[in-house]
């Protein structure tokens, strides 16, 4: 795959680095192309050679924010193993921590009149990640975990959305010691049903 020509990729981090300021200062749905452009320091046809629409652009800033948080939190096996019972891994916690920091946009962006890529990308992720768990603890691949993987992710992201949009102050901490907690027995609970396999 040839490599992205090095103006371009400035470009579109530029644009992304604008929207995630524009997050920090505007409401979501007040802002615009002309706004992204000029904290980006780009015209406004360099916009559309690289993004269809503005929340093209958003799932795509907010998806870089977090392949960063996913880079950066990764911790050896054995800081990992010494973490207190019922408390998250670090990757999960930077995660909701990632959430929580732009939660306007992801309240908007899971709702009812927000930006269903955003949303996709979210569950897609989610997915993944329990796919690699599923074929971590039953690799032979023989059983297929897709639908299992798909109903957990779709299952976090409601949660999230309801925490999220819920009245009670947000504690990126807690919820992931919950969702964690939650998602593991629900997660073993199929590789058990389905491979016979109990999770340690």
């Amino acid at each position: 795959m040839a490599a992205e020509d090095p103006r371009k990729a400035r470009t579109k981090s530029a644009l992304q680095a604008a929207v995630l300021t524009l997050f920090r200062v505007k409401p979501i749905a007040e802002i615009s192309v002309a706004d992204v452009v000029a904290q980006a320091g780009v015209n406004r046809s360099s916009f559309y050679v690289h993004y269809p629409s503005l929340h093209a652009l958003y799932a795509d800033a907010l998806e870089a924010v977090a392949v960063d948080t996913a880079r950066n939190s990764r911790h050896s096996e054995g800081a990992d193993a010494e973490r207190p019972e019922g408390e998250a891994p670090a990757g999960v916690r930077e995660y909701i921590h990632h959430i929580a920091e732009h939660a306007d946009t992801y309240r908007w962006a899971l709702g009812p009149e927000g930006c269903s890529e955003i949303g996709f990308r979210l569950r897609e992720r989610f997915r993944e990640s329990l796919l690699q768990g599923f074929s971590h603890h039953v690799p032979d691949g023989t059983t297929s975990f897709d639908l299992q993987a798909a109903f957990l992710a779709g299952g976090m992201v409601g949660a999230i959305t309801q925490w999220l949009c819920g009245s009670g102050e947000l504690d990126p901490d807690a919820f992931s010691d919950w969702l964690w907690s939650e998602t593991r027995l629900a997660f073993a609970a199929a590789i058990a049903r389905v491979a016979g396999v109990a999770l340690v």
